[in-house]
C-alpha cells in the first residue's frame, strides 16, 4: 500500500512509528430524518431524544458505527440498529418513508439529500477528521510526494502532518 484515506476514528488504531498521517478535511457528524418527523424543526437534537428512533446504520468498521456505539453508551441508551449497509444512498432511501434515523458524516450525506429527509446537528457536536495515511518508507516517493503536495493544496481544510 502506498497510501490510503480512512477517517481519523480509524487512524487511531495505526501504529504512528510505521504510518504518517495528513488531515484533509473535518466534517460533522450529523442525524438524518425524514422531513415529516416532528423533530424536523430543531436545529439541535439530543441522543436522549432519539432513543426511541430505530437506527439504520453503516457497517461496523465504518467509523460512524463505532461513534453511534460510544454515544448511545455514554448516555445509557439501548442502540437499536434495524439494519446495516455499506451503502449511504440505500440508508436514505430507507429513511425518507420510514419513523427510522441515521447518523452520517454531512459532506458524505450531501449529495443524497433532498426534500424528503432533514439533517440536524447533535446538541454535542462530534467531528471528525478524513486523513491520508502513508508508510514511512514510502513518504519520499516522487509520486506520493506529489499526491500529498496537491491535497495539500486543494483540500477545504488547512492539512496537518502528524509525524
Amino acid at each position: 500500500m502506498d497510501a490510503g484515506i480512512i477517517r481519523d476514528i480509524q487512524t487511531k488504531t495505526i501504529d504512528n512509528n510505521h504510518f504518517n498521517s495528513y488531515t484533509l478535511d473535518r466534517d460533522e457528524l450529523k442525524v438524518v430524518l425524514p422531513a415529516n418527523d416532528s423533530l424536523n424543526n430543531k436545529k439541535r437534537i439530543s441522543i436522549e431524544e432519539l432513543a426511541n428512533y430505530q437506527v439504520i446504520s453503516l457497517e461496523s468498521g465504518s467509523g460512524i458505527y463505532e461513534k453511534m456505539v460510544e454515544i448511545y453508551n455514554n448516555a445509557g441508551i439501548p442502540l437499536n440498529v434495524g439494519f446495516k449497509t455499506t451503502h449511504i444512498e440505500t440508508i436514505m432511501g430507507m429513511i425518507k418513508n420510514s419513523d427510522q434515523i441515521t447518523f452520517l458524516f454531512k459532506k458524505s450525506a450531501m449529495p443524497f439529500m433532498n426534500k424528503q429527509l432533514v439533517m440536524l446537528s447533535l446538541d454535542q457536536p462530534i467531528y471528525s477528521n478524513l486523513e491520508l495515511i502513508c508508510p514511512r518508507e514510502n513518504q519520499h516517493k516522487p509520486a506520493l510526494t506529489k499526491f500529498i503536495e496537491y491535497m495539500k493544496k486543494y483540500t477545504s481544510e488547512p492539512v496537518e502532518s502528524y509525524p
